[in-house]
């Protein structure tokens, strides 16, 4: 998954900058729960419990 399919496909669910709640599931089993604040190139920023989290793309599992 590269950031660009990945943007074109949050933004189509609705689900960048639109506070939606959403589920990332991490490649070692973790599951977060949060919004989804800002994607670049290599990393989003995620926002669980009103902190603030950068999560690597490469670290990403799914997202629900």
């Amino acid at each position: 998954m590269n950031w660009k399919d990945l943007m074109e496909n949050l933004l189509t669910r609705g689900q960048l900058n639109q506070g939606k709640e959403v589920t990332l599931f991490l490649m070692n089993g973790y599951q977060m729960k949060g919004v989804i604040k800002y994607v670049t190139d290599g990393w989003i920023t995620f926002v669980e419990g009103g902190k603030e989290k950068t999560i690597f793309l490469h670290a990403i599992s799914t997202i629900d």
